[in-house]
């Protein structure tokens, strides 16, 4: 089976951390580093900082020569939960053949209803609809892809992108200090076609509710305990498909670059470059001919 590790960096507020470690470990994630930002106290505590598969780490580049024996590493920042639309993330990274090493991801903006236990995640009932672009999407690499990013990159590339498919999607909370939505102001925002109601990850995280408030608000899951996620609707798949179909008419700017040069190359044939070439070979037949 994969061996999938987390990255997890950025400053969060304890319950945001708490819900991150607790989700991606039941989602099948054998080890998460976590890497502050300058100055920022986000490490683990309390159970979490006794736990084995949960490391500290200084800067990015500790935390990816420590997972280079992982099979994949995905690279998340705070208030992201990493969402396989295919039940298990194991499952599904160790169904990709091994020449793709770097899959994209697909970005969901959450909406958190208006509270005050200080928990976001326990509150996220809607996300935005606004429309996907390549912009709004986020690479997951193998474990050899991110040695080559650390600063080998004069070594050839160590296997190919795997285009037009997302099978995860990122689910974000908002920062901190962003305001909240009432319920009205959710509901007008649905009936206006701004948000999409979305509570998966409100109830995913509810069976690994913590009542210790000591612990925190989410419990570690135990080591080989996972989530069992729901399996997208037909009419869930339908409209996942049309934003990703939106991803794939946003070329990114390296392939819009490339693009525009062929059209150059083109536009200089049919404007009679061609010619030019063609009496070249002329000549050069003839001399041939004449020797």
């Amino acid at each position: 089976m994969a061996d999938v590790a987390l990255l997890l960096r950025g400053s969060a507020e304890a319950p945001v951390l708490a819900a991150q470690l607790a989700f991606h470990l039941a989602i099948g994630v054998e080890r998460i580093y976590v890497v502050p930002t300058k100055g920022a106290s986000s490490e683990p505590s309390g159970p979490a900082s006794a736990d084995e598969r949960i490391v500290a780490t200084s800067s990015p580049d500790e935390a990816r020569a420590a997972a280079l024996d992982c099979d994949w590493l995905i690279e998340a920042s705070s208030g992201e939960f990493w969402w396989p639309r295919a039940g298990s993330l194991v499952e599904l990274l160790e169904a990709i053949p091994s020449r793709y090493h770097t899959v994209n991801a697909l970005t969901r903006p959450l909406v958190v209803e208006t509270h005050d236990d200080g928990d976001p995640a326990a509150h996220a009932v809607a996300r935005e609809a606004r429309g996907a672009t390549a912009a709004s999407t986020r690479p997951l690499h193998r474990a050899a892809m991110a040695r080559w990013l650390m600063g080998s990159q004069d070594l050839p590339r160590p296997g190919d992108p795997l285009r037009s498919w997302y099978p995860v999607e990122v689910l974000i909370l908002p920062p901190a200090g962003r305001s909240t939505w009432s319920p009205d102001a959710i509901e007008a925002g649905i009936a206006a076609g701004a948000v999409v109601r979305d509570t998966r990850l409100r109830d995913a995280l509810e069976p690994l509710r913590s009542d210790e408030l000591a612990s925190g608000p989410y419990r570690l899951p135990h080591v080989g305990e996972q989530l069992t996620l729901p399996v997208p609707s037909l009419v869930d798949e339908a409209r996942y498909a049309v934003d990703v179909a939106r991803c794939g008419e946003s070329e990114p700017e390296a392939i819009r670059g490339q693009l525009a040069q062929l059209e150059a190359r083109l536009a200089a044939l049919e404007s009679g470059g061609w010619r030019r070439i063609a009496r070249g070979f002329a000549r050069r037949g003839g001399r041939d001919q004449s020797s």
